[in-house]
């Protein structure tokens, strides 16, 4: 093959057209890349907003529900940024309560506020207690 030959002109036209579409297919790379990251982002963020606002409501709520002074250790999902989603539970721990109120009804009044799962544990009666206490967040109302 001779330059200025057809079939030369050819393979130029057909590297031509493989390098536009190489360097196409790594713009196209580069704005999906770009594109996953946004939605990870704003999922992300979408999921802190969450927790916060679940945090909120949940000590609300506590602080109606018990008495001052009172100390709750919120842990698992709700005490990690960015690990609490639509389907997570709410994690509680309480060293007392008032009389008259087990964990289980706490947990059902929290629950029905909150519209979603919540687990109240008594600390010193689960055999994750120290966990909880190394990895959790006390609240005292």
């Amino acid at each position: 093959m001779q330059p200025g030959s057809a079939p030369w002109d050819n393979l130029r036209c057909a590297s031509r057209l493989a390098l536009c579409a190489l360097r196409l297919a790594a713009r196209q790379r580069q704005w999906i890349v770009t594109l996953l990251t946004q939605l990870h982002e704003e999922k992300r963020a979408g999921r802190e907003r969450l927790r916060l606002e679940t945090r909120a409501r949940c000590r609300e709520l506590l602080g109606a529900l018990l008495p001052p002074g009172s100390q709750i250790i919120v842990f698992g999902s709700l005490a990690k940024p960015y690990a609490f989603s639509r389907w997570s539970d709410v994690d509680l721990a309480v060293a007392g309560l008032p009389a008259g109120l087990s964990p289980d009804q706490l947990a059902a009044r929290l629950e029905a506020e909150l519209r979603r799962p919540v687990d109240v544990v008594r600390l010193g009666e689960t055999r994750i207690s120290a966990a909880i206490v190394r990895t959790g967040e006390t609240w005292t109302l």
